[in-house]
């Protein structure tokens, strides 16, 4: 894994939390990343068709996994300008669900950012 596919699958598995990725939201996530990360060779239209065919608690995982792996690679504030996109996108429809927060929880808690204060912020 690296930096390119680990912020990708967070933010494709944030977004899946809705129940349904669509190809745009992939060229959103792609833009995002493109402009804070840079080009990249990786097949996003793979990985999220390999992404989409796992179960709850399997996406639960490899979310874990990918968000771990950020922590160790992303400073401070990379971290939080993922973590901003990722509320970005749950609050997309105004109407973000228990597991679309659960998610955003989830990732405050791997990288050791309290949510509460994170969002009053925002």
């Amino acid at each position: 894994m690296d930096k390119f596919q680990a912020t990708f699958e967070v933010l494709y598995l944030v977004s899946a939390c809705d129940g349904e990725v669509s190809d745009e939201e992939i060229d959103v996530i792609n833009g995002y990343i493109e402009a804070n990360l840079g080009q990249s060779d990786y097949n996003t239209q793979a990985l999220a068709r390999s992404l989409g065919i796992l179960s709850e608690e399997d996406m639960g995982i490899e979310l874990g996994a990918a968000a771990g792996y950020l922590n160790n690679v992303c400073s401070p504030m990379e971290k939080l300008n993922i973590l901003d996109y990722a509320v970005t996108v749950v609050m997309a429809d105004d109407d973000p669900t228990l597991v679309e927060r659960q998610v955003i929880d989830a990732l405050g808690e791997i990288w050791n950012i309290d949510i509460e204060k994170f969002l009053e912020s925002r």
